[in-house]
């Protein structure tokens, strides 16, 4: 019996195919271990601990250490892992207030949802008794928070940023931005912390993640007196 985690360390888990490779992985690395993130090679049917401090597959047996199969391996850490999902949280949660996964689906706390279906849900709450399916899909997308104001914020983000996307497409005229053309200037709002102030920049051969390009040049002028000021500082808050 292994009675210390520690101790797998010492041991060569031998499994009879890639599958119980990569299910042994799987276990070590809920158990708290780095593991080994390459491409399983068909041969590698030892798990062992490595100097690079990570359990990882490989053809050889360590002579030095003991062995032990994959069935008895799985058999012996059962209960380490149901110790380990008894010191989970019920969510983890982003900084937005995001649940980006649900570890105890039999909890009865309340959680609040941007409902795909329903667009009149944002003053509703769910009591947490709901399939984990249907739950996991929210996850996926970034459709259930942990309090009602992270939610709601949310929404309100999403509103502006859509407001902002709609008025670059319709200062473009129909003009799809081409990201190639060096002489073409593509303008995009941003925060600047030190000055504490909406500023506009302009792109001609780079493209940053998730930013609203516009062709014309008063895309931050325009933008203040079509969407607000206010607003537009909503898209760069925490």
């Amino acid at each position: 019996m292994i009675k210390n985690l520690e101790k797998l360390k010492e041991y060569n888990i031998i499994c009879t195919n890639t599958d119980e490779v990569e299910k042994c992985l799987d276990i070590l690395k809920k158990l708290g271990f780095d593991t080994y993130e390459r491409e399983i090679n068909p041969g590698q049917r030892i798990v062992k601990y490595h100097i690079t401090n990570c359990f990882y597959p490989t053809k050889i047996i360590t002579t030095d250490y003991k062995d032990i199969n994959f069935y008895n391996f799985k058999k012996h850490t059962k209960k380490f892992l149901k110790e380990k999902e008894k010191q989970l949280p019920d969510f983890e949660v982003a900084e937005d207030g995001r649940i980006t996964k649900i570890n105890n689906f039999e909890n009865d706390k309340r959680v609040y949802l941007i409902d795909i279906c329903d667009v009149n849900c944002a003053d509703e709450d769910y009591i947490f008794n709901l399939k984990p399916d249907f739950l996991n899909n929210y996850c996926k997308y970034g459709l259930i928070f942990l309090t009602k104001e992270a939610r709601n914020k949310m929404l309100e983000k999403q509103e502006i940023y859509l407001k902002l996307k709609n008025l670059a497409e319709r200062l473009n005229n129909g003009e799809k931005i081409d990201q190639n053309n060096i002489d073409k200037d593509k303008y995009y709002i941003y925060y600047d912390y030190a000055n504490e102030e909406l500023k506009e920049e302009c792109n001609n051969v780079c493209r940053n993640q998730g930013t609203i390009y516009c062709l014309d040049e008063n895309f931050l002028d325009i933008a203040k007196k079509e969407i607000g000021k206010e607003n537009l500082l909503k898209l760069f808050e925490d």
